[in-house]
């Protein structure tokens, strides 16, 4: 895994150390601005399994075909959400685009700076629940958690590793102390409980080794389907 870079209306510019030149991304509402230079170069950099710290100094992009395409990838969160993009460099021109994949929680640990990148989550979150019209899924992989991830699941009907109450289904496989599995499936209408339950097993781990929105990792379709459209025996087809 290597690190992913970050920058906020806190931490907001990044200098990135292009091969003729060197240019600054600040966060803005608008976007990422690029600009000749810095005024007060601030950023994040999250280092998968060890923490998050602060960075002032440039950064060089990768290179491919003798470096004569550069291109490097951050985050910037907003009030909005979080997004992805790419700076590439190609002849001295500098273009951008945005990326749609998310990996910037893979092996992300509360240590140090992580206030941040705990918020980050919480736009992810939010952005993609504002999305999930048919229905909402999330996966997690908590890395280290506390006992109280019990009490989310308390008082809940349970069958086998799949935990449910009305409007929604966890899927929660503890392995030892160390990690944990939870999967959870909502239909729209309950989107709020969604939300709140991804967040509540989020604060009660000590980092994540992924964190997916809109697909299963580990567990099938079909066991929350059975939780949500049982099967009446000996209805006709």
């Amino acid at each position: 895994m290597i690190s992913s870079v970050l920058i906020s209306e806190r931490y907001p510019e990044l200098p990135i150390k292009f091969k003729e030149r060197e240019i600054c991304v600040a966060a803005s509402r608008e976007g990422p601005q690029i600009a000749d230079r810095c005024h007060d170069a601030s950023y994040l950099v999250v280092k998968p399994y060890e923490g998050v710290l602060q960075a002032k100094d440039s950064l060089e992009p990768y290179g491919t075909g003798g470096r004569e395409i550069e291109f490097i990838d951050f985050y910037m969160i907003d009030g909005l959400g979080i997004s992805r993009y790419r700076l590439v460099n190609k002849g001295g021109r500098v273009s951008q685009r945005r990326l749609v994949e998310i990996d910037l929680f893979q092996g992300f640990v509360k240590s140090g700076l992580y206030g941040e990148v705990e918020r980050a989550f919480e736009n992810y979150l939010r952005g993609y629940s504002s999305t999930c019209i048919f229905g909402c899924l999330a996966s997690l992989a908590l890395a280290g958690f506390s006992e109280n991830i019990y009490d989310i699941v308390r008082g809940m009907s349970k069958r086998g590793k799949i935990f449910y109450s009305p409007g929604v289904a966890i899927y929660l496989d503890v392995k030892g102390k160390v990690s944990a599995i939870v999967e959870i499936a909502s239909p729209a209408s309950h989107v709020e409980l969604f939300r709140e339950l991804v967040m509540e097993f989020f604060r009660e781990s000590r980092g994540l080794h992924w964190a997916y929105m809109g697909r299963l990792a580990v567990s099938r379709p079909s066991l929350f389907l059975d939780i949500f459209m049982p099967r009446v025996v000996g209805r006709p087809p």
